[in-house]
């Protein structure tokens, strides 16, 4: 999910860079991506982490797609080292630049200086205050959005249940409440509790402040109610869920 996310937000700084370009160039293109060749620096403040290999990947596919070259470095949570980078990337006349991230105060001057080269800047996720520079910022809301959609909707939807998976009058009210601000997993605990003494992992929850299912109360003020009124239900596709 978050790579498909990641995905979305870099096309949106690549595409500011490079509209429709293409490794042949693209006749009645801006210059220079009507002769093809393009190539841009994307500089990341981040040095390690899923979140930034995501960034990476989605950074690469987009410009694969756009057919432009994209050199791709890492300052490593340093800001003099991204400082640096931006600085190589002037020097070697690069056609834009993307900085993913960063101490505004520390890299605007930087910016600027790229601008003055003569070289697009775009910035994800950090604010330059700079109207020549455009910003594409993570939506955390959007990310939220598609999270649910996937262990809610979708599931549904697979599995062949057209009841479930919204809010919608006539559907089934399986519900959860919670708050989008604390909803967080415990650590893991070992319990013994299964028949015969067997054992398993459980991780419980904060911020899950109610749950309903088939419109009955099975948690309320974050605290699980004997009611289990879940069923077992066969779906559209053939097969029990």
């Amino acid at each position: 999910m978050i790579k498909h996310i990641l995905s979305l937000a870099l096309a949106a700084g690549v595409a500011t860079l490079a509209t429709a370009a293409s490794a042949g160039g693209i006749a009645g293109a801006p210059a220079p991506f009507d002769k093809g060749g393009v190539k841009i620096a994307v500089i990341s403040f981040l040095g390690a982490g899923d979140w930034l290999q995501a960034f990476e990947a989605g950074v690469k596919r987009q410009a694969d797609a756009l057919g432009i070259e994209a050199n791709i470095s890492q300052a490593r949570n340093d800001i003099n080292t991204e400082r640096q980078l931006i600085q190589q990337a002037i020097n070697l006349g690069v056609q834009g630049i993307i900085i993913n991230n960063g101490q505004p105060e520390a890299i605007k001057d930087v910016a600027q200086a790229a601008l003055d080269a003569g070289i697009p800047v775009v910035a994800y996720d950090t604010n330059l205050d700079n109207p020549k520079i455009p910003q594409v910022e993570q939506s955390d809301a959007f990310r939220s959005n598609i999270g649910l959609a996937e262990v809610t909707g979708q599931p549904a939807t697979v599995y062949g249940i057209p009841d479930r998976g919204v809010v919608a009058v006539g559907a089934m009210a399986d519900l959860v409440a919670f708050d989008a601000d604390t909803i967080s997993a415990l650590p893991l605990e070992h319990l013994n509790d299964l028949p015969g003494g067997a054992a398993r992992l459980v991780s419980r929850s904060t911020g899950v402040h109610s749950v309903w299912i088939a419109g009955e109360p099975t948690r309320r003020d974050e605290v699980d109610l004997d009611a289990t009124p879940g069923r077992l239900i066969r779906s559209a596709t053939g097969g029990l869920t």
